[in-house]
């Protein structure tokens, strides 16, 4: 799983049968009595990001219309963008 790009939805069967712990304070998923250790949130491929030109703190179950910058590789000039987790070093 290291180095995957794409959010991923684990079910509940896996999780069951490779004994995962989540651990929220380390930000880390533990499978198999802890054999394997992952990151809950990946790599993010900072060439893709949309960034806002300013701070900016949008309310919950609120959408907002905002300046930001598309990188100038990317063809189109509309975006989506979220909060970064804070998870990341």
């Amino acid at each position: 799983m290291e180095g995957l790009s794409q959010d991923a939805i684990l079910g509940v069967n896996f999780l069951e049968n490779s004994q995962a712990v989540l651990d929220f304070r380390l930000k880390r998923m533990s499978l198999l009595d802890g054999a394997v250790s992952i990151p809950l949130v990946t790599d993010i491929d900072r060439r893709r990001m949309v960034r806002t030109l300013k701070r900016l703190r949008i309310p919950a179950n609120s959408e907002a219309i905002f300046r930001a910058s598309v990188p100038r590789d990317i063809p189109f000039h509309t975006g989506i963008t979220e909060t970064l987790p804070k998870t990341l070093n």
